[in-house]
């Protein structure tokens, strides 16, 4: 955690940092520490579709599902190649009893 606050420090548009430190915080149970930085990468960078992917879990996992829902339709229109967005949605949708989108 210190050295991933260090690095962004010196440069806080760095995403490697805020996702090593998001799994740092996830580790932690921290989700929603987890899920902002997270988000600070979509921000930066909103071409690299994993972010959407990885905020979406966290979602999941904090119970947030209509948040999630909504993260892997975005990673799903841009990339919808992946089975596995698709799958982690339908998750989602059962968990909020959404069963015919799901």
């Amino acid at each position: 955690m210190a050295q991933c606050n260090e690095i962004i420090k010196m440069d806080d548009r760095d995403t490697a940092a805020y996702r090593m430190r998001s799994k740092v915080y996830k580790a932690n149970l921290d989700f929603p520490n987890a899920i902002n930085d997270i988000s600070k990468n979509i921000l930066i960078d909103k071409t690299i579709l994993i972010f959407y992917l990885i905020r979406g879990q966290y979602y999941q996992e904090f119970n947030q599902h209509t948040n999630a829902i909504n993260d892997f339709t975005e990673h799903i229109s841009l990339n919808p190649k992946n089975y596995k967005a698709y799958f982690d949605r339908a998750t989602s949708y059962e968990a909020v009893r959404a069963f015919e989108d799901a």
